[in-house]
């Protein structure tokens, strides 16, 4: 029987606005375009497990731009900006984990790490809220910005990626 991949959210800021709401729901799309990219999300996965850019663009609404970080064999950090208003700069504004839960310290610690080492906040009790969270496989999002708390593209995309990565993993998920 399929697992669903469980999802949580954490907001670094303290905008009332975010505390008075939930996260952007995922967007309903056509069957193609699910299809169109989980194919494309599958195929940079594949190619580069361990690391790669790439833009996602939903209709009109404002691209996405996605830094995909392996964090050793069974978890990985996706990094979520737009671009920056100085050209070639980017505005990080959140970041998903993606932990499968075969070896959750070693995992843990290796997507913290990738934060760590591109200078993104690690959230001060993200430990604590992994340790009472045992569901598995988890899809953390943390927010750094009210803007992608609200981004419906990463809503719709984030779960996508996290369902085609612990597929690949050999965990029978369901989108």
């Amino acid at each position: 029987m399929p697992t669903r991949v469980e999802v949580f959210a954490i907001y670094l800021g303290d905008n009332p606005i975010a505390q008075l709401n939930q996260p952007a729901k995922a967007l309903r799309l056509s069957k193609p375009l699910v299809g169109e990219l989980l194919r494309s999300m599958r195929a940079d996965l594949l190619e580069r497990p361990t690391g790669f850019h790439r833009t996602v663009r939903l209709a009109e609404l404002p691209p996405l731009e996605l830094e995909w970080v392996g964090a050793g064999q069974t978890a990985a950090v996706a990094v979520w900006s737009h671009k920056g208003a100085e050209p070639g700069t980017r505005q990080a504004g959140c970041v998903s984990l993606l932990l499968c839960g075969l070896d959750d310290t070693r995992e843990r610690g290796d997507a913290l790490a990738a934060l760590a080492s591109r200078r993104l906040p690690v959230p001060p009790d993200i430990n604590v809220k992994l340790d009472e969270d045992r569901r598995r496989p988890l899809l953390v999002h943390v927010f750094y910005n009210l803007t992608y708390f609200f981004d419906p593209v990463l809503a719709s995309v984030a779960p996508m990626l996290a369902n085609a990565y612990f597929a690949l993993l050999g965990i029978n998920v369901e989108l």
